[in-house]
């Protein structure tokens, strides 16, 4: 377990990373979505056979939101199901390694 402390604070570090990634990516898609429903606001007040393409763009950004909610709650749940918990963990395990350390070399 020493020797894989490191592979597992490396671990974290990439999804800790991977988290702020997700975030930003997830932010960028707000903003691309709140724009893109303004165009399809637009087509939806405008008179004719525009009107119905700007229900259909309506459907399509409403559908690009629950993608939007998913990629929220995958992101959450790296940080609260995987991070958080791993970081826990890994402090009772070096405690742990110290421990055996220090009984081992009293074995000697």
């Amino acid at each position: 377990m020493n020797n894989g402390t490191p592979m597992w604070e490396d671990f974290m570090a990439k999804a800790t990373k991977l988290h702020t990634c997700l975030r930003a990516t997830i932010h960028a898609i707000g903003a691309y979505l709140d724009a893109f429903q303004k165009i399809a606001d637009a087509a939806t007040n405008a008179r004719g056979a525009t009107k119905e393409i700007g229900t259909a763009l309506t459907r399509m950004c409403l559908r690009h939101r629950a993608v939007e909610a998913r990629m929220k709650t995958f992101s959450s749940a790296i940080m609260d199901c995987l991070v958080v918990p791993l970081q826990e963990k890994l402090e009772d395990w070096k405690k742990t390694i110290v421990n055996l350390d220090k009984e081992h070399a009293k074995g000697k």
